[in-house]
């Protein structure tokens, strides 16, 4: 199957590159608008907007908590630089104030504030820090003259007087980490670093009865993670690292203070608890109370314990990371009802109370909704816990969930009515961690602070619940980033082909790349306009064994390569290939070129014609010769038994040439065909004239013997081509030289070369002669003298040794003598001198013969081995 697929594509190429075209473009179209609509799911068409991002400007440092008063009318800010900032946040906008500069200072001056809280009746705002101090501002007096009072108290030289005196509660030890309000606006409570909780009752009138009736709870030794009251005020409920929660009963204060001392339920979870929320049955319309205390920590489990003796419940483990956030949200509107958890990889899980009997065993989808955001660890998060909130400018409730990031980014969930359509919208104009986040009391405000040191404004009334991505004009301001990416995409693709083509345009490039990718065709303005609608293909014409373009003007099916449609002409046949391998052969046809699929060679089935103006080479003897209008005819050999007007007839047919495809074959293997029917020729004719002496093309006397020399020539070289070009699929008809040029000049140089050379071989001999024979000569005087001085020697000493020789019947003269030693003695001496003599003339004998019989010139005087002085002397 899969090969008749293939078979079916590649005999129908024209349909496979249509089919492609339209599926590019395609597929273009709907990356491009699934890209715009993952960036409105992410940045909505209308998302929030802020009104002036630096109004509230002033912290010289880090934010770390926001707070509405619950008027709406003040905000307030505290900030590592140790001040608590207020804001006239309802006459902020008022275009007559200096911005930035509409705020009152609240200076801590020995630490920083690490949470702030307005109380209910907005008569207090209440402080705790580092310096274990919590301090308590009397901020019912402020009105929309306060910022103008403060100004002028600025303007002040004394300042000793502070403009809003703080009344301060000294009883931690230890940095005071949390503050909570009830519900109901009784109770304070406040939670340090060393685990002392303080519950101040709000209705003791004044700071100092408080203070007096502030109940501590030592249940904790380790640093408070969370506190929180019931929404009932019936429960208070604390946590901290070691992961030790403990519930205390709030009704005990009124009826048996001494029981309160003791917490209601102790729970040992075993993993530090990050965050503690109740259940919201009190704000239902039935006001039930309490049933489940909820708990997050780095086990990723969230988990529900029970009020009212119930079993607890661990809710599935969806959580890849440890949880850090729990919020909580009803609208008894639309009643929804949800928790929220939040880890630190970014994932936010929403939980359907209305399924609470299903959710311990809910997967997700059945009442589990998990919503993975592209965001770091979520540090702050807050949820519209009022019910029938008022509605916004589109009508839409304003029910809403915000979380803060570390990656300085915050997310915003509108609560629709139907269940899981959670719609997340980025606010994306953010610098810096943020550190908290709040949502003003009439809801159509959203405030986020960080580590840029500012406050900003996002207004709610801009939401819209985004379901789908339309073209309208914030939509087309996402498609801004995904064109600029294709632009450069595009940029980084035609400076690639440029480089490995070697095109000096970046207009051509790109031309081919719309091309070969969405078939557009830029060959005339109608074309281009047609080829918008449906994929039309360039045309390139091939006649004559060439391409019939314009030489002015650039082809990319040429330079580069296909997509493109390519009509072949009767007498010629074509090659293509692709960057590796060849991929056909055709002839008489229309083909359709695959995407950079090129043409091989061209190769005109007429037979092919060229003249060489001259060839010149060197003969045997190295004189120059040159070979003027030497002509060569040759074709593609074609099928055999096939007559001239066989094939010319079905050349101008619409029929096939009748070619050998074999043969034809191994033409193409060649990289240029005819180039190389050229070389083969060339070189053989300078073989021809290599091989031979100038006197074979020069001796010739008589026309017919100068015929049989060109026909020599003709015959040798067409044999010697012939099965070279028979290889690769060449046949050659014939080949004519028209003149053997000869260099005179070259000739006379070249002979007078010849001659000057030997004249000198032969001095040279002659003097190497004449020197070798004087050596000799020398030589054999010297030899000769030195045999007669040595001759002359040993006669010498011979005949002085027969004078001293005794005669042998006789006694020497001192043996006649008796009585005269002396005589005797002298006689012994002669003779020993005459041994010694003879010795020596022994030496030089042999000496002298074998000088004589290496060099041969003289005979030796003796032959024979004996001592000659042994022999008698001669007479």
């Amino acid at each position: 199957m899969l090969q008749l697929l293939v078979n079916w594509i590649t005999n129908r190429r024209g349909l496979a590159l249509f089919i492609g075209a339209v599926f590019s473009r395609v597929f273009f179209i709907l990356l491009v608008y699934l890209t715009a609509l993952a960036a409105t799911r992410i940045n909505p068409q209308e998302s929030f907007v802020y009104r002036r991002s630096e109004i509230f400007r002033g912290p010289t440092d880090e934010v770390l908590d926001i707070e509405f008063r619950n008027d709406g009318n003040w905000l307030a800010a505290a900030s590592k630089d140790g001040n608590i900032f207020l804001w006239d946040f309802v006459n902020q906008f008022d275009s007559r104030r200096e911005q930035g500069l509409a705020r009152i200072i609240l200076p801590i001056q020995t630490g920083v504030a690490n949470d702030i809280i307005f109380t209910h009746d907005n008569r207090y705002l209440v402080s705790g820090g580092t310096d274990d101090r919590i301090r308590i501002w009397d901020v019912s007096g402020l009105s929309n003259q306060s910022v103008e009072k403060y100004k002028a108290y600025i303007e002040q030289v004394d300042q000793s007087e502070p403009f809003l005196r703080p009344q301060n509660i000294d009883l931690h030890n230890a940095d005071v980490l949390r503050l909570a309000l009830s519900d109901d606006g009784h109770y304070l409570a406040s939670a340090d670093q060393a685990g002392i909780v303080y519950l101040f009752d709000l209705r003791a009138g004044s700071v100092e009865a408080m203070v007096i009736s502030a109940t501590r709870l030592d249940a904790h030794e380790v640093p408070i993670t969370d506190i929180t009251f019931s929404p009932s005020t019936h429960w208070l409920a604390v946590s901290d690292v070691s992961g030790l929660i403990t519930v205390w009963d709030l009704t005990l204060l009124e009826t048996d203070p001494s029981r309160f001392t003791t917490p209601a339920k102790r729970i040992e979870t075993r993993s530090r608890v990050r965050d503690l929320e109740f259940d919201l049955a009190f704000k239902a319309p039935n006001r039930q109370p309490e049933r489940y205390l909820f708990s997050v920590g780095t086990d990723k489990r969230v988990r529900a314990w029970s009020l009212r003796g119930e079993n607890d419940t661990v809710l599935p483990d969806l959580h890849k990371n440890g949880t850090v956030k729990l919020g909580i949200t009803r609208d008894n509107e639309t009643n929804q009802y949800w928790l929220i958890s939040a880890d630190q990889g970014g994932t936010i899980i929403f939980w359907d109370m209305n399924q609470w009997e299903g959710l311990p065993n809910a997967t997700e989808g059945d009442g589990v909704y998990i919503i993975q955001t592209p965001r770091r660890e979520i540090t702050a998060m807050v949820t519209s816990l009022q019910a029938n909130v008022p509605s916004g400018a589109n009508g839409k409730n304003r029910h809403l969930l915000v979380t803060g990031s570390a990656d300085r980014t915050a997310q915003v969930f509108m609560f629709s009515a139907a269940r899981g359509q959670q719609t997340p919208v980025l606010l994306r104009p953010v610098s810096g961690r943020i550190n908290d986040v709040a949502i003003s009391p009439d809801h159509q405000n959203i405030i986020t602070v960080g580590k840029d040191n500012t406050i900003r404004l996002w207004e709610t009334s801009r939401v819209t619940d985004v379901s789908l991505a339309f073209p309208t004009q914030q939509f087309l301001r996402f498609l801004v980033p995904i064109l600029l990416a294709l632009v450069l995409s595009l940029h980084a693709t035609s400076s690639f082909i440029m480089r490995t083509h070697n095109i000096v345009k970046r207009e051509n490039a790109i031309t081919y790349i719309l091309t070969a990718m969405f078939g557009l065709n830029f060959t005339n303005p109608g074309l281009f306009l047609l080829s918008l609608l449906v994929p039309i293909w360039p045309k390139l014409v091939i006649e004559k064994g060439k391409t019939l373009t314009d030489p002015d003007k650039f082809y990319a099916m040429e330079v580069i390569g296909g997509p493109g449609k390519v009509v072949i002409r009767p007498g010629n046949v074509v090659s293509f290939q692709t960057i590796r391998t060849r991929t056909a052969i055709q002839t008489n046809n229309t083909y359709y070129m695959r995407p950079f699929e090129r043409i091989r060679k061209i190769i005109s089935l007429e037979d092919q014609f060229h003249e060489y103006p001259q060839i010149e080479t060197y003969t045997r003897d190295g004189i120059k010769i040159t070979l003027k209008n030497v002509r060569i005819r040759y074709r593609v050999i074609f099928r055999e038994n096939e007559s001239n007007g066989q094939r010319l007839r079905a050349r101008y047919q619409d029929y096939p040439d009748p070619i050998d495809p074999k043969q034809l074959d191994r033409a193409l293997e060649m990289l240029a065909w005819s180039e190389a029917v050229q070389a083969v020729i060339r070189t053989r004719v300078i073989h021809f004239v290599n091989m031979r002496p100038l006197d074979y093309f020069t001796a010739p006397k008589t026309m017919q013997q100068n015929e049989s020399v060109r026909n020599e020539f003709k015959a040798t070289v067409e044999r010697q081509t012939k099965a070279v070009l028979n290889s690769f699929g060449t046949e050659l008809f014939w080949m004519d030289v028209g003149v053997f040029e000869i260099d005179q000049s070259a000739i006379s140089t070249a002979r007078m070369n010849l001659w000057s050379w030997q004249l000198r071989k032969e001095a040279d001999q002659l003097r190497a002669k004449g020197l070798s024979q004087l050596e000799a000569y020398r030589e054999m005087g010297r030899i000769r003298g030195e045999a007669e001085i040595v001759k002359a020697i040993i006669e010498e000493i011979s005949r002085w040794d027969q004078e001293t020789r005794p005669e042998p019947n006789h006694e020497p003269l001192a043996f006649s003598l008796a009585g005269k030693s002396g005589e005797k003695a002298e006689h012994h001496e002669t003779r020993s001198r005459a041994a010694f003599l003879a010795r020596l003339a022994e030496l030089l004998r042999s000496y002298l013969r074998i000088a004589s019989s290496e060099r041969g010139i003289f005979p030796t005087p003796w032959t024979g081995d004996a001592d000659p002085s042994k022999k008698p002397p001669v007479k």
